[in-house]
């Protein structure tokens, strides 16, 4: 029986493994083993001896990996549920880590409220839409031909934060958002909570807990998340193309890099995905290295038709909106749902080059830093208002209002021309005579159209995956930095070196009189305090008042955990913050997670990743050193 996965390499005809999802787009293997999401291919068939070793070997590694999902549901009408209620349910689901000795084992509790809708998936999108800028996330779910909108509840999940009153509070706000939808069934209110547990004993035992609590439980099998993770990095860490294997092969790389890396010489690219050598490569290097990454772009490759319409505000109507989705549903083909399809709107402002009344109007007039932007484009400033119109829902009054309320809000805005609405469309498909096709019923609606060969960002990570899972097979904390590990962007570029950007940054700070403690000591109660906002008032990218500064927080659904594998608090390892000096006007941009970094390791980041907090501009918008700052006010 194979012990180790070399044993299973070493079966003749062995060509590669995978995880979660083969590659198709190669020849068509003679075998293909799997089992739990992993497997291996073969060259040749296999006997039966040598398949059932195989299985054999995949099922005890996966057996040897399980652990338990263990989830508990309480629902109960809208209208019955109080926030003394809520709190109750919280307090049972987070005790039961303290109480019942598992551990640190801590539950995921969420909060929603369900709206049936029956055969009316117009009118769920139609509310969804009106809930997104108000700072709710919530779904349109099919199930059984009935429609639901899914609203997540912003009431905080863990049981310290947040008082009965307060969550009552944010129960009427909901009541009231949806009293006057017209729904299939009284609205539902679900709390559910999820636990991972290793042992079936502590299972059992939790389960009691939660069953007495007044939840329905069920429990599902399956493998642990970081012995699946370990399991991915054994089956990738060795290389799996030839390319990998030339002398001085650093890494792949996705998209433009976010800063040099010395020798051009020493990278080789085709279409935004390519690789970095330690040393030039040889000219048979190099062509060999071009003609697999035009081989794997060229076997990718799929045409997005990209269209835009652009018009002045006070002509366009929510018929002219209309007519676009039109002609969008009616360029459906058979296997591409006009769903699939991406489509924005945007009101164009023009400010030529005043950028300081552009960034004005935003503070004034949107708050939220996510609802427009600021383009710089040839020298002119743009602001860029999105327009909240969607492909299924809306009726063409509702367009009309949008439209109207865009027009109020501009109409005392000193512009250089007229403001302009501009949609954007695109569309992707495998086949470049279909995407013609829907080029030209776009161009007939109006639209200028193209057709773009294009390669999906997910299928040119495919070859990124390869340089993760060796880092993390290193053990290295230099190596955990790089893009693609722990993080799409990383903590370092490529080639960065860890010990020469702690030091460059140490002096640069030296140089200043400002120590790291010192910054990491006027971010902290800021930041701290805009979380703590934020989760009594939930308000994604609201600006808040704090001394002479304003900050925004934006809250992702993941976290982001620390090279050094340190314990971070989840709150500030979820979020981005902006942090606005309101006597200078300057901003400083960071993850949540950069107070810890800082703080604990002097690290700011590298300069090869868009996450950096450059220390010198730290100290700029933070008024440090406090003295320098003190006599800068009195002048």
């Amino acid at each position: 029986m194979a012990s180790s996965p070399y044993d299973i390499e070493n079966i003749p005809g062995f060509s590669g493994w995978f995880v979660h999802a083969r590659d198709t787009s190669g020849e068509e293997p003679a075998a293909v083993v799997e089992h739990d999401g992993i497997g291996c291919t073969f060259s040749r068939s296999l006997t039966e001896e040598e398949r059932d070793e195989v299985l054999g070997f995949l099922r005890n590694h996966a057996e040897g990996s399980e652990d338990y999902r263990l989830y508990g549901t309480v629902r109960a009408p809208l209208d019955e549920v109080s926030g003394m209620h809520i709190s109750e349910l919280r307090s049972a689901a987070w005790g039961i880590g303290l109480e019942g000795g598992h551990g640190d084992a801590r539950p995921s509790v969420d909060f929603d409220v369900v709206l049936s809708f029956g055969v009316r998936r117009s009118a769920a999108n139609k509310k969804r839409v009106e809930l997104k800028p108000k700072g709710y996330h919530a779904n349109v779910v099919d199930q059984d031909g009935a429609w639901y909108l899914i609203v997540i509840l912003p009431t905080s999940r863990r049981k310290e934060e947040g008082t009965a009153a307060e969550i009552r509070q944010h129960i009427e706000v909901v009541r009231k958002e949806i009293g006057d939808v017209e729904l299939d069934a009284p609205p539902i209110f679900r709390i559910r909570s999820a636990w991972h547990l290793r042992a079936r004993a502590a299972v059992e035992a939790v389960r009691a807990y939660l069953d007495a609590a007044g939840f329905t439980t069920g429990v599902e099998t399956h493998a642990h998340q970081k012995a699946r993770m370990w399991q991915m990095v054994w089956v990738k860490q060795k290389p799996m193309y030839d390319i990998e294997n030339l002398p001085g092969f650093v890494g792949w790389f996705e998209g433009e890099l976010e800063a040099p890396l010395g020798d051009p010489a020493t990278i080789v690219e085709v279409d935004r995905l390519g690789c970095v050598f330690s040393r030039p490569p040889t000219e048979d290097e190099r062509a060999k290295t071009l003609g697999f990454l035009r081989n794997y772009i060229e076997r990718h490759k799929r045409y997005e038709v990209r269209g835009s319409l652009t018009m002045p505000l006070a002509e366009i109507s929510g018929m002219h909106i209309e007519k676009i989705l039109t002609a969008l549903h009616d360029s459906e083909v058979d296997g591409h749902d006009s769903m699939s399809a991406h489509l924005r709107f945007g009101v164009v402002l023009s400010f030529g080059a005043r950028r300081d009344a552009a960034e004005k109007l935003c503070r004034e007039l949107w708050p939220s830093v996510f609802d427009a932007e600021i383009v710089d484009r040839d020298g002119e400033c743009f602001v860029i208002r999105r327009l909240f119109i969607t492909l299924q829902g809306m009726e063409v009054a509702e367009m009309d209002k949008a439209i109207e309320d865009a027009r109020k809000e501009m109409g005392q805005v000193a512009l250089d021309v007229p403001p302009k609405v501009r949609a954007d469309l695109s569309w992707s498909f495998p086949e470049r005579a279909v995407a013609e096709a829907v080029r030209a019923r776009f161009c007939a609606a109006g639209l200028t159209a193209e057709v773009v060969e294009e390669v999906f960002q997910s299928v040119r990570m495919r070859l990124v995956e390869q340089n993760r899972c060796r880092m993390l097979a290193s053990g290295s904390i230099e190596d955990r930095m790089r893009p693609g590990v722990l993080s799409m962007a990383g903590f370092l570029g490529l080639r960065e070196r860890l010990d020469d950007v702690l030091k460059e940054d140490a002096s640069t700070l030296a140089s200043l009189g400002v120590t790291t403690a010192e910054v990491a000591d006027r971010l902290r109660p800021l930041v701290g305090e805009a979380i703590s906002r934020y989760w009594k008032n939930p308000a994604d990218g609201a600006f808040h008042v704090i001394g002479m500064f304003r900050v925004a927080i934006h809250q992702w659904r993941g976290t982001q955990e620390c090279p050094w594998d340190c314990d971070v608090d989840s709150k500030w390892s979820s979020i981005d913050f902006v942090i606005e000096n309101r006597r200078t006007g300057d901003k400083l941009r960071g993850p949540g997670l950069i107070v810890h970094l800082i703080a604990e390791h002097g690290f700011f980041e590298g300069k090869g990743t868009r996450y950096r907090v450059d220390p010198r501009q730290a100290v700029e918008v933070l008024g440090l050193p406090g003295e320098w700052w003190s006599r800068v006010l009195r002048r």
